[in-house]
């Protein structure tokens, strides 16, 4: 699932729908897995 997050703020997790939460659980995973590893990306 691609999330649209644009234009959004995170303010309380009642914003957001449980798939949202879970691809944001997702997407730090995979960040701190290739910050770990020193993999570039294009995030952050």
């Amino acid at each position: 699932m691609k999330a649209r997050l644009v234009g959004r703020d995170f303010l309380t997790l009642m914003d957001f729908s449980r798939e949202e939460i879970e691809y944001f659980l997702e997407t730090s995973s995979e960040l701190k897995r290739a910050h770990s590893m020193r993999v570039p990306h294009e995030y952050l």
